[in-house]
C-alpha cells in the first residue's frame, strides 16, 4: 500500500484482514467500520479491480462507483448494518469511488525523510479556517462519502 509517496510496509490484504478481526471484536448494535478507496494506482494491473476482487474474497460487502448515486443518498445506518454484516458478528461496507474531495491546494506542509514534518503557522491557520468552514456547509451536489 501507499499514501502519495509514502510507502507502506503492510500488505492491503493484511489491512483488511485487521479491520475485520476489529470489527468483530466490536459487535455493537450501531458498531459500522467504513472503508474508503478513493485512489488507486493503475501502474500494475487494474488496482480498482483488484481490491473489488479482495473485497469480495474476503466477505466485506461493498458500493461501486456505478451504484454510488442509487445507493448512498438514501442509505440509512440500518440499511447499511444490514448490508455489512460480517459472518463474525462485525460490520464493514466499503465504498470504491464513491468521494466527493475537498482538497484545497494552499493548505501544504512539506515531508522528507531529513525532515519529517514542515508546516508553517500559516498553514495551520489555514487548516482550521478550512475545517471550521466544511464542517458547517452541506456537500454540493450528490451525497456522497
Amino acid at each position: 500500500m501507499r499514501h502519495d509517496i509514502i510507502e507502506i510496509n503492510h500488505k492491503i490484504g493484511d489491512a483488511l484482514k485487521d479491520v475485520v478481526d476489529f470489527a468483530n471484536r466490536n459487535t455493537g448494535e450501531r458498531d459500522l467500520v467504513l472503508l474508503v478507496f478513493s485512489h488507486y494506482d493503475n501502474e500494475h494491473g487494474d488496482s480498482h479491480a483488484a481490491v473489488a476482487d479482495l473485497l469480495k474474497t474476503m466477505g466485506i460487502s461493498f458500493i461501486d462507483w456505478g451504484e454510488c448515486y442509487a445507493e448512498l443518498p438514501h442509505m440509512t445506518l440500518d440499511a447499511a448494518l444490514k448490508r455489512s454484516q460480517l459472518p463474525g458478528g462485525g460490520h464493514v461496507l466499503a465504498t470504491l469511488g464513491c468521494t466527493v474531495e475537498n482538497y484545497e491546494h494552499d493548505i501544504t506542509c512539506t515531508w522528507s525523510p531529513l525532515n519529517s514534518n514542515y508546516c508553517t503557522d500559516n498553514s495551520y491557520t489555514l487548516l482550521w479556517n478550512y475545517i471550521k468552514k466544511v464542517s458547517v456547509t452541506p456537500p454540493q451536489g450528490e451525497s456522497f462519502v
